[in-house]
């Protein structure tokens, strides 16, 4: 660039030119070219460490040292100032500057990722993620039959409906059907964490700070889905399609295989359903949405919950379409109160120097 003062040089991973700002002097871009040493040593860390780690510590980075350069004019005592805080201090204002700068451009260059990158990262989570599960199910898989008795309580309790298989390896696929789903919902923290890890890289540095109330919160959210599916939402769908049988005049033999597939399905419907108020509530701290916006398209939200709600049934019956749209345009409704409660303006990182 013409008329540009700067300075350039080799660095652990690569080349790098500095170009000064506008209104900074040749006389503090040499006092930076004099301190090129303490730069590199600044920026050894940013380059050098993984993808993954400098993703999610990229603004991190740039926070801690925005504070920095504004607390530069008021010096920490001598006896703590490590050389490099010496070096630092040694500097002049402008130089200062000079060297945030590389070292933020340095930042948020190590922060982009490719798309491939973004799909080895998804890969990743989705590998620690199905190793979880199947940890859990290996655990699991030793109470098996006791989970078959929790999971078929429901339509025991109707004397009768008789459950019947036709084939002797079917008790293994009902074995199989209930300790996986019991398995995901034990294992819905981590999992939940995993997805929070894989987004968190596009977030600002204080927005990542929500990562502990999401997981803990959706996490329970996850798991009062699955207590409401089991004791209010599955029993009521059930008992909709069997008062449906016997009006008809027929003799309730229900294929055990048919019934463990709807359990399962309403049982982790319901689990994500239950996750509408978590992301409200995240997406509202951020500022992407607010209660007004949320009021404002509840006519389309609720056409989207019965849309929803029928492709995520496996029946095409009225009372299981009612048991999956009914709560999820309740918890629209809550998570519109979470968002006026606790939503705020969205905040940018800005760019001081």
């Amino acid at each position: 660039m013409p008329g540009a003062s700067g300075i350039s040089g080799r660095v652990p991973g690569g080349r790098y030119r500095v170009l000064a700002a506008p209104g900074l002097s040749s006389d503090s871009t040499g006092s930076a070219i004099n301190s090129t040493a303490i730069v590199v040593r600044m920026c050894r860390r940013v380059i050098s460490a993984p993808q993954g780690w400098t993703a999610q510590c990229a603004f991190s980075r740039w926070d801690h040292l925005q504070r920095h350069i504004r607390d530069c004019h008021s010096p920490p005592p001598a006896n703590s100032v490590s050389p490099v805080g010496a070096s630092w201090r040694s500097l002049s204002w402008e130089s200062r500057r000079l060297a945030i700068a590389f070292v933020a451009g340095l930042s948020v260059a190590s922060k982009e990722m490719s798309f491939m990158e973004h799909l080895d990262e998804l890969r990743k989570r989705l590998i620690w993620s199905v190793a979880f599960v199947a940890i859990a199910f290996g655990l699991y898989w030793m109470f098996a039959a006791d989970l078959y008795d929790i999971a078929s309580a429901p339509i025991r309790a109707n004397a009768t409906v008789t459950l019947a298989v036709s084939r002797p390896q079917d008790i293994f696929s009902l074995y199989f059907k209930v300790t996986l789903v019991a398995s995901i919902f034990f294992s819905s923290p981590f999992l939940l964490t995993q997805a929070w890890m894989f987004i968190s890289p596009g977030l600002h540095a204080h927005e990542r700070r929500y990562a502990i109330p999401f997981v803990l919160s959706s996490s329970l959210l996850f798991l009062a889905g699955g207590t409401f599916g089991y004791f209010v939402g599955f029993p009521l769908a059930l008992q909709f399609l069997l008062n449906w049988i016997t009006e008809s005049r027929l003799m309730p033999i229900i294929d055990a295989i048919e019934y463990f597939n709807l359990f399962s399905a309403i049982m982790l419907a319901l689990g994500f359903v239950f996750q509408i108020p978590a992301v409200m509530f995240v997406l509202s701290r951020i500022g992407l949405v607010d209660a007004r916006f949320l009021l404002n398209k509840f006519k389309y939200a609720v056409f989207g919950c019965v849309v929803v709600a029928a492709i995520i049934t496996p029946t095409a019956d009225i009372g299981n379409l009612l048991v999956i749209a009914g709560p999820m345009v309740l918890l629209y409704g809550v998570g519109i109160v979470i968002a006026w409660l606790f939503g705020k303006p969205r905040q940018d990182e800005e760019t001081e120097f």
